[in-house]
């Protein structure tokens, strides 16, 4: 319990993933026996192409999700940065499970290319993004109260506004990948 010690929990982290890395690699290649091979230039370029503009798209998506604290750190503070950082958070991890959904039924909609079920599909996925939201937004206060104190209720207006971008953002990757990338 040293000063020093905080240099501690990211060398235990780094070591921790590490092992964890090596005891996957080593189920995949034992249990399963999935090999390496290498690949043919050709193949690599033309999975390079094929994905260059998925690439740039989540590359530039990121940059502008995490540009943001950027700005508000070089304009506002680091106070505000926290307040940001922690509404962007929970934010993002209900935002998530929609991720996760939609990763999960891609391989259906690649399959089934029906438009009758992409439209059940997007209406129900809206309606469960608007019960997060309003999950998100009625309980906000507690949320921040239990995870951070109560210095941070700030953040509680900055959920507000960033809720609205769950609903708009599961939309738009449900849209994009389970509808417009599947049927080209």
């Amino acid at each position: 319990k040293e000063k020093e010690d905080y240099l501690l929990l990211p060398l235990i982290n780094s070591i921790s993933y590490s092992i964890s890395g090596l005891v996957a690699l080593w189920v995949v290649f034992k249990s399963h026996g999935v090999k390496f091979v290498k690949q043919k230039l050709e193949t690599l370029r033309y999975y390079f192409e094929e994905g260059f503009v998925l690439f740039f798209a989540n590359f530039f998506g990121v940059l502008k999700d995490k540009g943001n604290v950027l700005v508000i750190g070089v304009f506002l503070g680091l106070d505000e940065v926290a307040y940001y950082d922690l509404a962007q958070k929970l934010v993002i991890i209900i935002f998530s499970f929609f991720a996760v959904v939609n990763t999960a039924f891609y391989p259906h909609f690649a399959k089934v290319k029906s438009a009758l079920f992409s439209r059940n599909y997007l209406k129900l996925l809206l309606i469960i993004s608007i019960f997060s939201y309003l999950f998100l937004t009625i309980f906000s206060k507690w949320i921040i109260l239990f995870l951070a104190g109560e210095k941070m209720l700030p953040t509680q207006t900055i959920i507000y506004i960033l809720g609205l971008w769950l609903i708009i953002e599961t939309m738009s990757n449900s849209i994009g990948r389970n509808v417009l990338i599947v049927n080209n």
